[in-house]
């Protein structure tokens, strides 16, 4: 499928969701309601020379305000200018007898509707989730369970790797056990020969469950070592040292023992670090609107697709994985927040793939990491 297929398939599934009235009600937002800004906040490629003109902060005050608002009006008119592009290309996909021919500009707009409002990628800063957008009512509701279980969800970070900072993601699952996949642990360890995992030379890792946007990277929690590497599925084990007791720390994410019912079509969210990757398809104009997405931690709610069967392992399908590459994400339920899977794949745009863990309840692995189910 190439990258015109991929946006008109995205755009039809918003508008099986009824996004064109949801697009509509957004431009009446960006026009009259004043709670447009932390929306605004997560997408624009502007919001670092914002912040830092903020209350005229480094600059003196007359000239901050004039920075400030000539800043907020310029973001005002580009994403009433992007979304106005997004309603005529919905309407002439709502109106057309048969496939119209859009131009690059619908396309765009098409693309920068669906991450924005079909499937966000939204900004977890100083522990808080970032605005919801209207079509995510589900989300904003659930807004203080989510916010306590991406604490458990953090980045692996690497010291003495010659080519990377740090691996992917990973997330707490007992009181000293981190759960990722195979490929973000064989970034910083191998298996010997006697069948046990250590540590490449020279490298060391961290876990830091609170590496998100307009944070620091605080004292992060060492990984002691591999526990273990699953033998069929893109999953590992970490042993790390245990939390600290400071009001912020995270408590292990507790496993679900059972597939959901239904599970095709039930609302879940990735807490994971996104990455882009060029290679497939990410617009750069998109890129550039997003650039706050790549390396921080954010939330990215959908819907689960089914479970596939492929070379006698099972596959969770999801398509919250909208910007791609975040392996090692947790994959959870947005009733219960218990952890469906494990996110071990997806590209821009697509479906993702998942382990889906209540099959391992059981397994010799997940019992040595004493993980909680439920």
């Amino acid at each position: 499928m190439d990258h015109k297929q991929m946006i008109m398939q995205r755009a039809n599934e918003l508008i099986e969701h009824n996004l064109d009235e949801v697009l509509r009600r957004a431009l009446h937002q960006v026009q009259h309601d004043q709670h447009v800004s932390p929306l605004l906040e997560t997408v624009s490629p502007m919001w670092a020379l914002l912040r830092l003109a903020e209350g005229g902060r480094a600059l003196p005050e007359a000239l901050g305000a004039v920075v400030k608002s000539a800043v907020n009006q310029a973001r005002r008119e580009a994403l009433m200018h992007i979304l106005g592009a997004g309603a005529s290309a919905l309407e002439k996909l709502l109106t057309a007898r048969a496939l119209p021919e859009l131009t690059p500009e619908d396309l765009l707009a098409l693309e920068f509707v669906f991450l924005l409002y079909g499937r966000p990628a939204l900004v977890v800063s100083q522990g808080r989730l970032a605005q919801v957008p209207q079509v995510w009512e589900i989300v904003e509701n659930q807004r203080q369970h989510i916010e306590m279980t991406q604490r458990g969800a953090g980045r692996i970070e690497l010291v003495g790797h010659s080519d990377y900072e740090w691996a992917g993601t990973g997330f707490l699952v007992g009181h000293t056990c981190v759960m990722t996949t195979r490929s973000v642990a064989q970034m910083f360890a191998e298996r010997q020969d006697t069948g046990a995992w250590q540590y490449r030379p020279g490298i060391s890792a961290w876990m830091d469950y609170q590496e998100d946007y307009q944070r620091p990277a605080a004292a992060a929690y060492q990984v002691q070592g591999v526990m273990g590497v699953h033998g069929r599925y893109d999953l590992a084990l970490l042993e790390v040292e245990p939390q600290r007791q400071d009001g912020e720390s995270p408590t292990p994410l507790v496993l679900s023992a059972a597939a959901p019912s239904p599970t095709e079509g039930r609302p879940v969210y990735l807490v994971s670090y996104p990455v882009r990757d060029a290679r497939h398809g990410e617009s750069d104009t998109v890129a550039r609107v997003f650039c706050d997405v790549y390396n921080g931690k954010r939330v990215q709610p959908g819907r689960l697709g089914g479970i596939d069967h492929v070379r006698d392992n099972y596959v969770l399908r999801h398509d919250c994985a909208t910007l791609g590459h975040s392996g090692g994400g947790c994959l959870v339920d947005l009733e219960t927040h218990h952890v469906l899977g494990l996110h071990v794949s997806g590209r821009y745009l697509e479906s993702g793939a998942a382990v889906p863990l209540w099959i391992l309840q059981g397994d010799p692995l997940l019992k040595k990491g004493q993980v909680t189910w439920v």
